[in-house]
């Protein structure tokens, strides 16, 4: 197995990974340590650069651990989510575990919701983690899967780090700071019409709502863009859209570790996340669409999804 060197990262993924700042370091143990005392209070410089580096450090050990168990053969086991039924694997719950066990190390004030796990704290600080994004690819054995780890303050996602093992892309991204892959910086395409815009869209046909949703969907957009895409990995349309390969994605239905993350990128890459009110997307919402511009923007909400 090929597996990410925690230690290394910074050489595999250009500056900006683990960072150097005085106010931050690695200890002999593997903890990450500031020179400040961090408190919810006191939302300074290194309190900041903790976290991102953080995201980055649960994403990387978490996808080392989905890595592992890909293509084993696992006992596919049934979760109840609303009114139906999810499938997911060890390697789902040991994946969320070791995430789980960065952040909570570093930040044991903080609230965490994750997936598996369900929320554990109570905090203005919430990390919402999606161990394996795209569970039915990864017992597919398609590559269409990741990892997700994303930091919300006060319900709007400010942290977000993106991993896809298979490729060793890492995508993150902080508030105010731009989007990045493997320390590369990213922007969406200024694509502003539907007319040449690819389109990505749920492929979550379980329940006879989320049935007729995507059926609609597909109605409204069919015929008036360049593509609809359906990849059944959430963080994925979020990567590519950043990235500038698609031109939106519409979700109708997305638990908040599914979007945390892929909001920050998106929106640090030039992009608009939202609700289908046309409101700024946060994490108590479940309606999801992201655009590369604001006049495509524009242009859906006129679709009323």
């Amino acid at each position: 197995m090929d597996f990410i060197d925690i230690q290394r990262t910074s050489k595999v993924f250009g500056s900006g990974l683990l960072t150097t700042s005085p106010f931050f370091f690695a200890t002999k143990n593997g903890r990450f340590a500031t020179s400040q005392p961090i408190t919810e209070n006191n939302t300074n410089k290194s309190e900041k650069l903790c976290w991102l580096a953080i995201a980055k450090k649960a994403a990387l050990s978490g996808g080392n651990v989905a890595y592992h168990y890909f293509n084993k053969s696992l006992e596919i086991q049934k979760k109840k989510v609303s009114s139906v039924y999810d499938n997911f694997t060890l390697a789902d719950v040991e994946t969320e575990n070791k995430i789980r066990d960065i952040i909570s190390v570093e930040f044991p004030e903080h609230q965490i919701i994750g997936e598996e796990g369900g929320s554990k704290g109570s905090s203005d600080y919430v990390w919402h983690i999606d161990p394996i994004d795209g569970t039915n690819n990864y017992i597919g054995r398609n590559s269409d899967w990741g990892v997700s780890v994303g930091l919300a303050y006060r319900k709007e996602p400010i942290i977000g780090a993106i991993y896809f093992p298979l490729s060793k892309s890492l995508y993150f991204a902080e508030k105010g700071k731009g989007a990045f892959k493997n320390g590369k910086r990213i922007k969406c395409s200024g694509t502003k019409s539907l007319e040449k815009s690819i389109i990505c869209i749920s492929s979550y046909f379980k329940g006879e709502n989320n049935k007729e949703k995507i059926i609609t969907h597909i109605k409204q957009i069919g015929g008036k863009c360049l593509g609809v895409r359906m990849y059944g990995c959430a963080i994925k349309n979020f990567a590519m859209l950043a990235e500038g390969q698609v031109s939106a994605a519409i979700k109708h239905k997305l638990w908040s570790w599914d979007a945390c993350a892929g909001t920050v990128l998106v929106r640090e890459a030039g992009g608009e996340v939202f609700s289908i009110d046309g409101k700024d997307w946060t994490t108590d919402k479940e309606s999801v669409i992201a655009a590369c511009t604001n006049e495509l923007k524009k242009e859906i909400l006129k679709l009323r999804i």
